[in-house]
């Protein structure tokens, strides 16, 4: 499963058809008990503008299971999935990083914009994004502080249910993102049509930055599209200088990745937070 994240096992995990089902049961059984006594982390990965100031950070769900070391996120995805308690997984992970970023902004001297991911699973939930107002409520963070990220895929096949909880968390002013985005011209016409906040380019994409020029022009067409429009465009998996160079002469100037820092745990982040 660790061999590649958009491998059969994350995308179309079934109890039934996998070898060692027994044991994926297990450790679904251990997971859900790990998240009901609030063991399970989140890290924060910082996002930086070209100046050097701080955009924002996402999410990303940790366990480390009995110390021994951490599973695979998208392993923990597709077994809470199959165990169906994706919803409690999904609440848990919005009210955490919430709490976390409160108490980020008192320590860090300002508040802190943060995304999370959204499953389509969670959006089918007719009470969503009223669970997400009210743990907005209940934890003192504004709106405007917090990004739904939302795949691609599910931006292409929206349905009525999900347009209406974007519409109520939009209202809120919580802002919405398209992550892993590419180049497909349904996924741009949609981005027109939903008034998105943010789109995450394709780390695929970024890593192939600078040296391949049929993709140096697709994403400056997404810079181009992104700005016609008024949305915020983040690069991911940024890693060298060379990526920068090219992303700041194509436009974008917002970047996510190992080049500036590994996800960090949250006093590792609010650390890294001081010193920029």
């Amino acid at each position: 499963m660790n061999e590649d994240e958009r491998s059969v096992w994350v995308r179309d995990f079934r109890w039934n058809t996998y070898e060692n089902q027994q044991t994926a049961k297990l450790l679904a059984s251990d997971l859900e008990y790990a998240l009901s006594k609030g063991a399970l982390e989140l890290y924060y990965q910082p996002q930086v503008k070209r100046d050097g100031t701080l955009y924002g950070c996402e999410a990303l769900l940790r366990w480390n299971y009995m110390g021994q070391g951490f599973v695979y996120p998208p392993l923990i995805i597709a077994l809470a999935v199959q165990g169906d308690f994706i919803g409690t997984l999904g609440m848990y992970i919005v009210e955490k990083a919430c709490r976390d970023m409160a108490g980020a902004r008192t320590q860090a001297g300002c508040p802190v914009s943060f995304s999370v991911n959204i499953l389509p699973l969670e959006l089918e939930d007719p009470s969503f994004a009223d669970q997400v107002l009210k743990i907005l409520k209940d934890t003192g963070v504004e709106g405007s502080n917090l990004t739904i990220e939302l795949t691609e895929q599910v931006a292409l096949n929206p349905g009525p249910n999900l347009e209406r909880q974007l519409e109520k968390l939009r209202e809120s002013r919580v802002r919405i993102s398209m992550d892993d985005f590419g180049m497909g011209h349904g996924s741009l016409n949609y981005l027109n049509s939903a008034h998105y906040d943010e789109v995450k380019i394709d780390g695929s994409l970024i890593r192939r930055l600078p040296e391949h020029t049929q993709t140096c022009e697709l994403v400056g067409n997404i810079m181009n599209m992104s700005r016609i429009l008024g949305v915020n465009t983040v690069a991911e998996c940024v890693e060298t200088p060379e990526q920068i160079q090219m992303l700041e002469k194509l436009g974008c100037s917002i970047y996510q990745g190992y080049y500036y820092s590994r996800p960090l745990p949250r006093d590792a982040f609010i650390e890294y937070v001081k010193g920029l």
